[in-house]
């Protein structure tokens, strides 16, 4: 730090922040304590606020913490931490594509209500589930799948978690709601796959976000 004298006016916080430390050099520090004793209010409310940060994170430093909320935190950190694959262990159910078409074309005698858009519209079956897909492609970058499940035995769609595959790693995730709907952003430029994730069952539907892809299996049993 550079050295000082009593006729500077101010210092700074940081320069304030060595000397109620003891971190300042003597001649900076004897420097700093005549302007204090002159009398400026401010510097000597900074000093006062810093005087009250240090006796805080001494009296901090002396907390001993209970080994069971230590324990707790580690946990949590690991869950936060822990292998985002766990979904690809998951067994897979195969999903078959029954439809596929750009999102311009109209079923006779409907009018479409808005500009035709870049994009695809999908469906697949895949065992006891339907998944409808409208794939958009608003930017060369990102892309957006708009997304209803449902469920032919009559069970319950919603929670179902939705993420976005790449590169085996979800960089994207959202759940269904309880008419089992969901929207998610993807990267437009990669290849992405999009699951849909059974905790309950321990199983998922993987499904190719590509629109100019003519899949018409996708997955195991």
């Amino acid at each position: 730090m550079n050295t000082f004298s009593a006729r500077n006016t101010h210092f700074g916080d940081g320069q304030w922040a060595d000397f109620v430390r003891g971190t300042a050099s003597p001649l900076d520090a004897s420097a700093m304590q005549q302007h204090l004793d002159s009398g400026c209010p401010d510097c000597q409310a900074s000093v006062r606020w810093l005087q009250q940060v240090v006796q805080s994170a001494a009296a901090d430093s002396n907390l001993q913490v209970p080994p069971e909320l230590t324990m707790g935190a580690v946990a949590l950190f690991d869950r936060a931490t822990a292998d985002t694959g766990w979904t690809r262990r998951l067994k897979q159910i195969r999903a078959v594509l029954i439809l596929d078409q750009p999102l311009e074309w109209q079923p006779a005698g409907v009018r479409a209500v808005s500009a035709p858009s870049s994009g695809r519209k999908q469906s697949y079956r895949a065992g006891d589930y339907t998944v409808d897909l409208t794939l958009e492609y608003p930017t060369d970058v990102a892309g957006e799948v708009v997304g209803q499940l449902g469920n032919t035995s009559s069970g319950s769609a919603e929670g179902v978690l939705v993420q976005c595959i790449q590169s085996g790693r979800p960089v994207g995730e959202t759940t269904t709601n309880r008419f089992g709907e969901f929207i998610l952003n993807f990267p437009a430029r990669k290849r992405s796959t999009l699951r849909l994730v059974f905790r309950d069952q321990e199983r998922r539907i993987d499904l190719p976000l590509e629109g100019n892809r003519r899949q018409l299996e996708v997955g195991g049993v």
